[in-house]
């Protein structure tokens, strides 16, 4: 679900309106009937092109997780477990980013209704309405981000052996024969078993 985040080459997707810099960014093809945005168009808010930059990375990153999500839920029909989870994580990374984007820290909603500042939530508020222009309905998206509305991913230990499988030992495994790779996975996912038989797949 983490990872250091990805960056993008040079000023792309940057455009800069008088002194301020925008991000500003096409809808890829093979998303376009998933996300009827034909470009995405969002002030960043700063004339620092270092920290337009740093903003635009958050953006672009938020952008790959949201387009990830809906072609997993595309595909998944009916969704497995695993896809639904896949879904989920990518859901709530993207709400993570996408308030950092904008100068918050990713807050569930309970914990902004019970335990922060009045001011904080208000701050959260009016950032979620400038997001959107005069005439426009806040986005979903930037309200999900900025009020706490994403699920926080739960993973079961089977789930956590596929991340490890299919994320995080991806390039240990890369240069080895298929032959060798079935006996490394078939080793861990023995030990894995026996665990799952003796505690369940719990979280």
């Amino acid at each position: 679900m983490g990872g250091a985040m990805k960056r993008v080459e040079d000023n792309s997707y940057l455009e800069r309106r008088g002194r301020v810099w925008w991000y500003n960014r096409r809808v890829p093809q093979r998303f376009a009937r998933l996300d009827t945005r034909r470009r995405i168009k969002e002030s960043l808010g700063t004339t620092s092109l270092e920290q337009a930059r740093h903003k635009r990375d958050l953006l672009a990153e938020a952008d790959d997780h949201y387009w990830a999500s809906l072609l997993i839920a595309e595909e998944a029909e009916p969704a497995s477990s695993w896809e639904v989870g896949k879904a989920v994580r990518r859901r709530y990374r993207m709400a993570t980013v996408k308030a950092l984007a904008s100068g918050f820290t990713y807050q569930p909603i309970d914990h902004l209704a019970t335990a922060a500042p009045i001011e904080e939530a208000l701050a959260r508020l009016l950032a979620v309405r400038h997001g959107a222009g005069p005439q426009e309905i806040p986005k979903v998206r930037d309200a999900e981000a900025l009020l706490g509305g994403a699920p926080k991913p739960t993973v079961t230990v089977s789930e956590a052996f596929q991340i490890y499988v299919s994320e995080i030992a991806f390039n240990a495994q890369l240069y080895k024969s298929p032959n060798q790779q079935a006996a490394c996975e078939k080793t861990k996912r023995t030990s894995i078993q026996y665990f799952i038989d003796f505690a369940g797949d719990i979280e």
